[in-house]
């Protein structure tokens, strides 16, 4: 645990991150109690540029660091373990870390910006509401071309 960003970069000198990890002390209330266990796995089983997805097992509860750039979770990227979101800190300075209870889990990272989200929704609503507009246009130009019949029983 360091208290400074320097403090994280210097304590990463001559370290096997393997069996440690270095994490500033703005986490301390997510890693409190966690007994550290480096005897466990992580497997990397499917990738894309916006999903990754592991195999994790563990005999005991544990921090995985992943070898991922790690952004605030209000920038896009979003932890599940077995289905569920969970929270994710930085470790190493830069690297994502995040609590793996004891057992086989499937761990998901998925890219899924809040700003993309709104986008997308917003440009199916217009559309929508385009292709609505161009119907109703091609439906009163096709009444002014072909007028409805309106028979006066006084002029026939």
């Amino acid at each position: 645990m360091v208290s400074t960003p320097n403090a994280e970069i210097e304590a990463l000198k001559g370290l096997e991150l393997n069996h440690v990890a270095v994490v500033h002390q703005e986490f301390a209330d997510y890693v409190k109690g966690l007994n550290m266990d480096a005897s466990g796995s992580i497997t990397l089983t499917a990738y894309a540029p916006d999903k990754l997805t592991y195999n994790v097992e563990t005999a005991k509860d544990a921090l995985a660091v992943l070898s991922e750039i790690w952004y605030y979770s209000d920038k896009g990227w979003q932890a599940y373990l077995d289905g569920q979101p969970v929270a994710h800190i930085r470790a190493n300075y830069v690297l994502r870390a995040l609590k793996i209870p004891a057992g086989k889990h499937q761990l998901e990272m998925v890219f899924e910006p809040r700003t993309y989200q709104l986008g997308s929704t917003l440009s199916t609503v217009f559309s929508l509401l385009l292709i609505v507009g161009l119907i109703a246009h091609v439906a009163m130009q096709a009444r002014k071309i072909n007028p409805p019949c309106n028979f006066d029983k006084n002029t026939a």
